[in-house]
C-alpha cells in the first residue's frame, strides 16, 4: 500500500475512532425514557392533573422500569438473554423488588402513601439508571440489552393491549369507588384509641373526644365538618389537611339536654357539599 492509498484509510479510521468516542459518551435512549417517565411520575404525583398520563407513568414505573434497570444491569450484554426471557425475567424480579421494598419500608417504619413509595422508586431509579449507564460507559461493546423490535410483533403488541385494557379499567373502578372513601374520619378517645366511647355523661362532665381525618390524595384537601344533632346544627368547621397528613381536634361531647338521649351526628364533607364520610355516638345524659 503507497503512502497517497494510506493517507485516506487512516483519515477515515481517525473519523471513525472520534464517532466511536463521541457516542460512547451519548445518552442511552433506553435509560433517558426510564429516567424522564419517572420524574413525570414523581412531578404529577403532586399535583391532581393529567391523570392519564400520571396512570401510564405509575404504571411503567411500578411494573417494568426497575427491573428492567437491574437486569439490564445484571444481564447487560444482548444475547445473554432472549427477548422473551428478558422480558419474563424484568416482569418477576420487578414483582421481587416491589415486595422487598415494601417490606424494608415496613421495618423502617415509612407510612405507605403515594408520595413515599413514589420517592422510594424514583430514588432506586435513578441509582440503577447511574450504575448501568456507569457500566456501559466503561464497556463501549455493550448497548441496549432488550430487542425492541419484539414490541413490533403482533402478539406482543396484543399482549399490551390488553394489559393497559386491564389495568385500565382496575384504575377506574378503585379510583372512583374507594378513593374517596379511604379520606380516613374517625372518632377515638384522646390517644387515638377506637374505646372508651361514654354511654352515660351528666351535666357539664368533661369527657373529651378525638375528631380524625386522613388525607390519601396527594394534594392539599380542604373538608368540611358539620357537627349536629337531628334536630340542632352545633358546628360546622372548615380544616386544612396536607398531602398524606392527619388532622384531629379535641372536643367535649355537649351535655346541655338533661335526661335525653343524644344522636351526636357528624358529616364530612368537600367544599361543594358532598358527602364523603358520616360517624355518629349516642349517649345519654343523666341528672
Amino acid at each position: 500500500m503507497n503512502q497517497r492509498t494510506s493517507q485516506p484509510l487512516n483519515s477515515a479510521l481517525r473519523r471513525r475512532q472520534l464517532r466511536t468516542k463521541k457516542s460512547r459518551w451519548s445518552l442511552p435512549p433506553d435509560l433517558v425514557l426510564s429516567v424522564a417517565t419517572t420524574l413525570v411520575l414523581s412531578l404529577l404525583i403532586r399535583v391532581d392533573v393529567l391523570e392519564p398520563i400520571r396512570f401510564v407513568a405509575g404504571l411503567a414505573v411500578g411494573l417494568v422500569i426497575p427491573g428492567y434497570l437491574l437486569v439490564a444491569w445484571v444481564f447487560p450484554k444482548p444475547d445473554s438473554l432472549k427477548g422473551w426471557e428478558r422480558m419474563g425475567v424484568i416482569l418477576a424480579i420487578n414483582i421481587s423488588i416491589i415486595i422487598i421494598m415494601g417490606l424494608l419500608m415496613a421495618l423502617l417504619k415509612i407510612p405507605f402513601t403515594t408520595m413515599s413509595i413514589t420517592n422510594t422508586l424514583t430514588g432506586l431509579i435513578l441509582i440503577l439508571a447511574g450504575v448501568v449507564f456507569w457500566v456501559r460507559q466503561n464497556d463501549p461493546s455493550l448497548g441496549e440489552p432488550f430487542d425492541f423490535s419484539l414490541l413490533k410483533s403482533k402478539a406482543v403488541a396484543g399482549m399490551l393491549i390488553v394489559m393497559l385494557g386491564i389495568s385500565g379499567i382496575v384504575w377506574y373502578v378503585v379510583g372512583t369507588n374507594l378513593h374517596k372513601q379511604y379520606t380516613a374520619f374517625s372518632l377515638t378517645n384522646t390517644q387515638g384509641q377506637l374505646n372508651g366511647y361514654p354511654y352515660t355523661l351528666t351535666p357539664g362532665q368533661h369527657d373529651p373526644m378525638r375528631l380524625n381525618i386522613f388525607n390519601p390524595s396527594s394534594s392539599v384537601k380542604h373538608f368540611v365538618i358539620i357537627e349536629r344533632t337531628p334536630a340542632t346544627l352545633i358546628s360546622k368547621t372548615t380544616v386544612k389537611v396536607a398531602p398524606g397528613q392527619h388532622w384531629f381536634q379535641i372536643f367535649d361531647l355537649p351535655t346541655a339536654h338533661v335526661g335525653s338521649l343524644v344522636h351526636l351526628h357528624f358529616l364530612l364533607t368537600t367544599m361543594h357539599g358532598k358527602t364523603i364520610r358520616q360517624l355518629w355516638i349516642t349517649y345519654h345524659v343523666t341528672p
